[in-house]
Parts: structure tokens; sequence; C-alpha cells
């Protein structure tokens, strides 16, 4: 176990009078997979057992809670979004090469006001779309502008589609911005200007690296070199387009718009690694198919987490026999579509790829969504650790100087390649495989670590969702599972367990590795945790009940917007949700909440 989390059981033990956060920490262990560190620490969700009058009261706050979240609630109602007519506004020849095919833009971009298109020029631009700071929130809100005389027929009532933008933005670049200017009309100055410094758009720099670092003092982002791959960007957009469709977009969390900002954050922290050291560990195949199991790892999630499921003995648990229920859902729903029977030729993006390349793209898809069963958490931070350390310490049996990890893994497999044996070779090649998909994690569990303004609306939607699963539970006679009982779980406590035990150490293991997520986020971590921390003080000297109701969570919302940060942040920016707390549907097609 590593000396943070040690730290923060010690500063547990010196807590417990703190019933709240014992229980919520409690909670959060139980829910991440904490059984892996049994014998090292001794909370336990139920070690403070309630008396008889505070469970009735708890059951009779949880009934007026949900009383008056369904009179102020409204179910929203998204319709499918479905086009007529031509997929594109051109037409070539299917056995085109794509390199040789004009500029494409998906038919939801042509269908966007001019000022729509041009605020999204701006945010989809490599240098904004490479910042941890993103909003995929206003992209959601923007790709909702729509012109009645474009492409879509008037009677059409579209939902947000930022996942097919964010994912077009990454995984067609450089040719989705050049079609993104070229839409506007006149194309940017800046694009013909800055040709020196962004190569010669298939993804090779032209040897200018005397400005290589960006204000922030990092390095400015590069791009992937995918056009090797021959990716056609019409199929990568009809394939997103209904991946999208097959997200229910009024589950509060897990729906389209999260799975747009996972990619976007997946994305930054391959930035993270820099252009030299990504590229000399992972080819671009591994890089694209990362990218693109980000954009479907949560597809049909209902919005229950795989307690629910297993509990209520859903078809999804019985199909999968209770192991990673929903990853290996979201798993076969996306593979169906990529290489299964509702495979069609109008979103076969692996086309052109022979089954070499197939069977690897899907062989690194496959691990690395059922690498986000949030049980697993403690267990792979775990592994990670012990792999890092061990090609560290091999390593430095050979070198005057210690080397940072990653250039000690781009030199062993560097030497591999030419035939040469280096040391813990087989630790190399693990640590390899599995940063990668821990890096689709990282950025799963993201959102407790961006900045304020995002990481406090996403953290009310995390609860809604809970909350309304913990509903339905209650509803059928099922076990509350952890974080979901709205009568006993606290939003800043909770979320200052989830910060402490699982984000800080997450982060900290991984900075170890990529420097620039100890340098970059860290901070943004320990920023976050004060905030909570004084969230829970300020309640309590105004006297207020540690367990916080809906009024509470849209108070905080309220005023967190009024203060000096982004004074137009608050829950419902940018997505299809207008209630915190909405209705719990069956889970054969319903909204209720998901194990972040």
């Amino acid at each position: 176990m590593s000396d943070e989390l040690k730290k923060r059981f010690r500063e547990m033990e010196d807590h417990k009078t703190d019933q709240s956060l014992y229980l919520n920490v409690g909670s959060v262990l139980e829910n991440y997979g904490g059984d892996v560190l049994r014998g090292t620490y001794n909370l336990k969700k139920k070690s403070i057992t309630p008396t008889e009058p505070s469970i009735r009261r708890q059951s009779q706050r949880r009934s007026s809670i949900r009383r008056q979240s369904q009179r102020r609630s409204a179910t929203v109602e998204i319709t499918p979004l479905e086009i007529s007519g031509s997929l594109s506004k051109y037409d070539y020849d299917d056995d085109q090469p794509p390199g040789e095919r004009p500029i494409y833009c998906p038919p939801e971009w042509n269908a966007l006001t001019k000022g729509a298109r041009t605020e999204l020029t701006t945010m989809l631009s490599w240098e904004r779309l490479s910042r941890w700071d993103f909003d995929v929130r206003e992209v959601a809100r923007l790709s909702k502008e729509l012109l009645r005389s474009g492409s879509f027929p008037d009677t059409i009532d579209r939902p947000a589609c930022p996942l097919l933008l964010v994912g077009w933005a990454i995984l067609c670049e450089p040719h989705a911005q050049r079609a993104m200017e070229g839409s506007l009309g006149d194309r940017m100055t800046s694009d013909d200007d800055d040709d020196s410094d962004k190569g010669d758009g298939n993804g090779n720099d032209n040897g200018n690296d005397d400005d290589n670092d960006n204000e922030d003092g990092g390095e400015k982002p590069f791009p992937y070199s995918f056009d090797v791959l021959n990716i056609d960007p019409e199929k990568v957009c009809n394939f997103l387009r209904e991946i999208e469709k097959r997200y229910v977009h009024d589950v509060p969390y897990h729906n389209n718009v999260h799975a747009a900002d996972v990619t976007q954050t997946l994305h930054c922290l391959l930035q993270f690694l820099g252009k030299d050291l990504l590229q000399s560990i992972y080819d671009p195949l591994e890089v694209f198919s990362m990218l693109l199991a980000a954009t479907f790892h949560d597809v049909a999630h209902p919005g229950t987490n795989n307690l629910f499921q297993k509990h209520s003995c859903s078809k999804h648990a019985m199909r999968y026999n209770d192991v990673s229920i929903l990853e290996n859902m979201h798993c076969a729903v996306g593979h169906s579509y990529l290489m299964g029977e509702d495979r069609k030729k109008e979103w076969d993006i692996f086309k052109e790829w022979n089954e070499e390349m197939k069977v690897r793209a899907r062989e690194v898809m496959v691990e690395a969504i059922l690498s986000t069963d949030m049980s697993h958490h403690f267990e792979h931070v775990g592994e990670l650790t012990s792999l890092a350390e061990k090609v560290g310490t091999d390593a430095g049996k050979d070198e005057s100087a210690p080397k940072p990890i990653l250039r000690i893994l781009s030199d062993a497999l560097d030497r591999l390649k030419k035939g040469e044996e280096v040391p813990s070779k087989k630790a190399c090649l693990k640590l390899k495989d599995f940063l990668l998909k821990f890096l689709l994690h990282c950025a799963d569990i993201s959102n407790p670590a961006k900045p304020r303004q995002l990481c406090i609306p996403w953290a009310d939607r995390a609860l809604a969702e809970f909350f309304a699963q913990g509903d339905e539970e209650e509803r059928r006679g099922l076990p509350i599972s952890p974080m979901c009982d709205r009568a006993t779980t606290a939003r800043a406590d909770s979320q200052i367990g989830f910060l402490k035990f699982v984000i800080r150490p997450t982060y900290l293991v991984l900075g170890e590795i990529v420097p620039r997520v100890g340098s970059d986020l860290i901070p943004i971590v320990d920023g976050n945790i004060a905030y909570w921390s004084g969230e829970k003080s300020r309640l309590t000297l105004a006297g207020r009940a540690s367990n916080l109701t809906v009024e509470d969570m849209r108070e905080g919302i309220q005023e967190e917007g009024s203060g000096d940060e982004d004074d137009d942040e608050n829950v419902d920016s940018g997505d299809e949700i207008d209630d915190l707390t909405p209705s719990c549907p069956s889970e054969n097609g319903g909204s209720a909440a998901s194990g972040e």
C-alpha cells in the first residue's frame, strides 16, 4: 500500500468521531475494491450502528426528498438522432483512397449555425483539445444550435452530439480541423501562417523544434500520425453517430457527454507523455484503438452499477455471470458495430486494415474497457506501482544516474526491437501494456481532478445518479449500494473520501511515471480537497446537517456560480438533464445510477 494511503488511513483513525466522513469513506472504499486493503485499515461502512429512531428518520427523509424531487422533475424525452438523405455533402467512389477524397464534414456540423461552427472551430482546435480545463459541456450546448435550413428536417429535435464532434476532432486530426475552418467560408489566416510549426499535415513536423514548449511550460500539442492507418473520416463519424445514439441521454452521469469528456481527457493524458516518448513506446494503432475505445467505454449504460445488476439478477448479470457486468456489455455493444453482426460498410472503420491489425486493435480495446471496472481499482494501482518500481530498480543497477521511468521503458523497448537483452524484459512489456489501459481508467475517474468549475457539476451529476439507484433499490427491497443512500451519503464527505483515498493516491502513482500529472494535476486535486473540506466546515458552522438535501445541492451550485470562477457554470450547462434527481426507470432501459 502506498505511503499516501497509509497517511489517509491514519487521518481517519483520528476522526472516528466524525460519523458522516467515517461512513462515507467506508462507502468509497467498499465501492472501489477496497477489500484488497483489508487488514491495513479498520474502516467499515457499518462500523457505526444507527439507532432505531435514526433509521426511522433516515427512511422518512428519503421518502420526503424523493417526493420533492418527483414533484419538481419532468422527464426529458430524447429522440434518437435519425438522419435522412445522404450522410455527407460529398459524393465519391467508395473505392477511392481516403487520402484522395474531399475534406469531409459530418452533416451534424453542416447543420449548425455559423456562430456555433465558429466557436466550435476554436474549441476543437488541437491546442484547446489538449487542455486539462476543456469543458465538453460547451461542445454539447453548441452542438444543438441548428440552422433550420440545414441538413436536418425542421421536425427533428436533435439531441446534443458532443461525442461525435469531439471524437471526429481527435480521431481524424488534422483533417477535421481543416474541414472545420474551411466550413466557415474563409479559412483562418493562422492556418497558413503557422504551417511551419504544424508540420506538413500528414502528422510529420518540419523539424522546427526551437519553440517546442507551450506557455504553461509543457510540450506543445503534437499530432498522432493516424494517416498511416488509412482512416476514413466519414466512416469514423458514422460509427460515432451510431454509438452516441446508444448512450442513454437522460442518465445524469454515464451519458454521451461523459463519453466525450473521457475521450478528450484520455487525449490530454496521452499528450502529457510527450511526443518522443509516446511515439517511441506506442505505435499509432495502439493510440488510435485506445481513443476509439474511450468513445464507447460506457455505451448503453443503464445508469445502474454492477452491484445493482447483480442483486436484481438483470439480463446483463445473467449473460456475464456477475463478472465486470457492465464493462463486458459495453465491449460487446461497441465491437458488435465495429466487427460483429451490426457492422455496416457505412461505419466499417477497419475496412482497410488486415486481420492482424484488427485482432491487435480489438485486444487493446477489450482489455482497456474491462480495466475500467472500479471494483479492481486498488488492485490495479498496486500492480502499476510494483511494475514501475521493478523496471526502475532493475534499470538503475546498470545506470550511474537514475532515469525517468518512461525513458527507461522507451530505451528498453528500443533495445528489444534490436534483439538485445534488457533487464526485466517481462516487466517492461507488461508495464507498456498496463500503463496504456490505466490511462483510460484515470480519464474515466478524472472529474474530481478537474478545475473546480468542472468538478462540482460533475460531482452533482454522479450523486444524482447514485441516489436514483438507491431509491430504486429501496423500492425493490434490494440492498442499497454504497454511496447510493441519499439519507447517509453526504455531498462534501463523499467527495473528500473519493479525492483522498482514490484520486490523489492514483494520480501520485501515475505522476511518478508521467511527471506532468504530478506537477500539473496534484495541485488541482489538493485545491479541490480544500474546497470540499471548506464546504463541510461552512455547513457545520452554519448548523446545517452534514447529509445534504437536494435543496442543499442546488444552493451549493448557485453559490459556486456566484463566486469568482466562471459565474455562468452550473450543473445543467450543455446537457439535457434539468433535475438533479431524475426518476429511476427499470433496469431494461431507464436511468438510475452507476458507480463512477
